[in-house]
């Protein structure tokens, strides 16, 4: 019986893609037990010689290949999921590693853990080899109540990422939740998953070891790239206000979600003043995120009070572009 299945999607992966399929292959656990889906996302490179040659031998590592060439990983993910045999699932990035030892301690909890979803923590390492972070810092804000988990998703204090979670793939199934094409797709995904759960469980053990990559999509900025951001969570909040909830929770549900959004302006603002690219790039990226910022700001209706150091930062921001015009 098949308990676990891991999904790698990935696309030109051939500088990390070995390092990941070993740090799966050193486990030491029997190889009946959980199987390895590689979903080939449309490579041109060298990535899928290396593979073949890698699991030639290994009969629980299975290549696939996406039929549809989308923006993002998420196709291939569903793709993963479809294939899947394994009770659980987990999503590992083509960049990313498990943790020595990890998967006897996953498999074993695979026996007793009742949840939809089993919370693990993570490390960052990045790229000259250094730890970024030890941990993952959002594990108790996830046994919180619902309404506090979703303040604290609008918020970004919960991680929206896929990875270094189980999720039961009969959940998944039963409940249709399914990734979405384009950047940031692990956003609404995530937030499903949370609503429809029963039961979230958390270890705070590290089972996950996470590569920041600079050209990584959360590391990348493009018009692109911004616009899915937003509209990840905008998506998040348009899908559980069809929820039937009474009109207070609803009301809290659209500050938190609108807070969110600022915070999230706030975060681009001063990434894209960083960034190193051209003065008439930046211009162009900030008057993108302004058209957005202020279009969603406007839909929601909600007069929203700026009290954090972020919101009067975006406020006063947009004020002077304002006054430049």
């Amino acid at each position: 019986m098949i308990k676990l299945s891991i999904i790698i999607p990935f696309k030109n992966s051939e500088k990390s893609i070995i390092r990941t399929l070993k740090s799966i292959k050193i486990q030491n656990i029997n190889s009946n037990i959980y199987e390895v889906l590689l979903i080939n996302d449309f490579s041109n490179n060298k990535t899928i010689y290396k593979i073949k040659k890698y699991i030639n031998d290994l009969e629980n590592f299975k290549l696939y290949k996406s039929k549809k060439n989308t923006t993002g990983p998420g196709y291939a993910r569903n793709l993963g999921v479809k294939y899947s045999k394994g009770k659980f699932i987990l999503f590992l990035d083509s960049d990313d590693c498990l943790k020595k030892n990890c998967l006897i301690k996953i498999l074993k909890k695979i026996d007793v853990i009742k949840s939809d979803i089993y919370a693990f923590g993570f490390s960052i390492i990045d790229q000259l080899n250094n730890m970024k972070r030890l941990q993952r810092h959002d594990l108790h804000l996830m046994r919180l109540d619902k309404i506090e988990i979703f303040k604290n998703y609008f918020d970004a204090s919960i991680i929206p990422q896929v990875i270094s979670n189980l999720f039961s793939r009969k959940f998944l199934i039963k409940n249709k939740i399914k990734f979405k094409e384009g950047y940031f797709e692990d956003i609404l995904f995530f937030f499903k998953s949370i609503y429809y759960s029963k039961l979230i469980k958390t270890n705070n053990d590290i089972f996950y070891i996470k590569y920041n990559i600079n050209n990584s999509i959360v590391n990348t900025i493009s018009r692109r790239h911004i616009l899915n951001h937003f509209k990840a969570y905008s998506d998040c909040y348009n899908f559980i206000a069809k929820k039937k909830f009474n009109n207070n929770y609803k009301t809290k549900l659209k500050y938190f979600y609108i807070k969110g959004i600022i915070g999230l302006t706030a975060v681009y603002i001063n990434k894209v003043n960083r960034s190193n690219i051209t003065k008439i790039k930046k211009n162009r990226l900030i008057s993108n995120i302004h058209k957005i910022y202020s279009k969603i700001l406007l839909a929601s209706k909600i007069k929203y009070v700026y009290k954090t150091d972020k919101d009067k930062f975006v406020k006063k921001f947009f004020k002077i572009i304002d006054e430049k015009k």
